[in-house]
């Protein structure tokens, strides 16, 4: 998918840099988006789940939604071949190339607020574990993100990484609130 997704933005996008091409492929080629693409093919419908994913009551179907998409494209090119696969990746991923409402929901606010720090104060962010709660199968961590002594924030999620773009979220947009005012 990545190979698919990569030529098409280049053909699409041929005086984009080398940066805005991954960010945009990056986030093409994440677990919302393929979850996103999973549900609309219904694909949901043809998976078995095993009984501990059905008493969290799917907990992680996200991922596990994005990785049957995935199975799915390995599948049409072992059978069909790279052409076929090719398109069918085209006719189902690349569509959320372009759509604000998919791209909002799969900003990467770590690599922003990396970003904005280093260009703006020079120091990178520092995010540290505050603690988990919730049983082994269904845990909420939480994670602190700071810049320097001025800026703070926290973030929850469900696995550590979540938190941290959570927490990046947060910090993100109060630092611009703040630099605003």
């Amino acid at each position: 998918m990545g190979l698919v997704a990569a030529r098409s933005l280049f053909q699409k996008y041929p005086k984009a840099s080398e940066g805005e091409l991954s960010r945009i492929k990056s986030r093409i080629v994440s677990t919302p988006i393929l979850n996103s693409i999973a549900e609309k093919l219904n694909l949901g419908e043809y998976l078995l789940l095993g009984k501990g994913e059905k008493n969290s009551q799917g907990k992680g179907r996200r991922k596990i939604a994005a990785n049957l998409f995935e199975s799915l494209v390995g599948a049409i090119y072992l059978d069909r071949g790279f052409e076929v696969a090719e398109k069918f990746i085209i006719q189902n991923l690349l569509e959320f190339a372009e759509n604000p409402d998919i791209e909002e929901s799969v900003r990467d606010y770590k690599t922003q607020l990396q970003e904005y720090s280093q260009k703006h104060f020079k120091t990178l962010p520092v995010y540290r574990m505050k603690g988990e709660s919730g049983p082994d199968h269904s845990k909420t961590f939480q994670v602190s993100v700071r810049i320097r002594d001025k800026w703070e924030a926290s973030g929850y999620g469900a696995s550590k990484k979540t938190a941290e773009q959570n927490a990046a979220k947060e910090l993100y947009i109060q630092i611009r609130r703040d630099l605003r005012n």
